[in-house]
């Protein structure tokens, strides 16, 4: 069943109605070409979805009906902070709509000293745009969070506030790191994972990390990139989590 975004589903449920404007109903019309009886699914991102109806599909608008009351779905869990240097091009985009599947709650942009890719405003918009595609096609109710972003130094400034994992091509003894080690002791419930530039951590922020207390995490014996180092170490926190 095709999903549409309704930020402010919740304020319908006094009437029953809903209407679809600007991308969602173009997608709608133009794309799906629904017609007035099909069903179809609403989510606010922030965990609502409900079942509607179509009813008056128009030039620019849709206009829909509920069915059945406004369920609330339980937010993702473990909480995971991504924090990652952006690559570059289209590569941040694949990056974004992949962590969005995996359940990432929040991603932040990550300045090192390294770091060749500035996100400004516009481009952060753009990129939520792309956590909203990428919840309709996985069937997520709870958008991802995309953040402003924030340096290494001033992350570092204080102690971490939660469990923290972060990419190392440190050889053993350093980057071997077994990831369910994090968990072995309580139920992992909230983790940050720091992922740096292509050109990699200095030695100075990798010693620094250390010192506060941060794990290295060793991803295997390639180089990788950027992207899939943040979604790799994404599916290991995950799978630790869940072992």
């Amino acid at each position: 069943m095709s999903r549409f975004f309704v930020p402010d589903l919740m304020s319908s449920r006094a009437t029953g109605t809903v209407v679809l404007e600007g991308t969602e109903a173009h997608h709608a019309l133009h794309v799906l070409r629904m017609k007035a009886g099909e069903e179809l699914t609403l989510f606010d991102g922030v965990g609502h979805v409900a079942l509607a109806t179509v009813t008056s599909p128009g030039r620019k608008s849709v206009d829909c009906r509920l069915k059945g009351e406004i369920k609330t779905s339980p937010a993702p869990s473990p909480e995971i902070t991504l924090m990652v240097a952006p690559p570059k091009g289209d590569r941040v985009n694949w990056l974004i709509e992949k962590a969005t599947e995996l359940g990432v709650t929040t991603l932040i942009p990550l300045s090192t000293t390294r770091s060749t890719v500035d996100p400004r405003d516009g481009k952060l918009e753009r990129l939520r745009q792309t956590v909203v595609s990428a919840c309709k096609q996985c069937h997520r109710d709870w958008l991802m969070k995309i953040r402003e972003q924030v340096s290494l130094k001033e992350l570092l400034s204080q102690p971490l506030s939660t469990p923290t994992w972060f990419g190392s091509l440190a050889e053993p003894p350093l980057g071997n790191i077994d990831a369910r080690s994090a968990t072995s002791r309580e139920p992992l419930t909230q983790l940050t994972i720091l992922v740096g530039p292509e050109g990699g951590w200095t030695p100075d922020e990798e010693s620094r990390l250390l010192a506060q207390g941060a794990l290295p995490v060793h991803l295997g014996s390639y180089v990788l990139r950027t992207e899939t180092a943040a979604i790799a170490l994404t599916a290991k926190a995950l799978a630790a989590c869940s072992a």
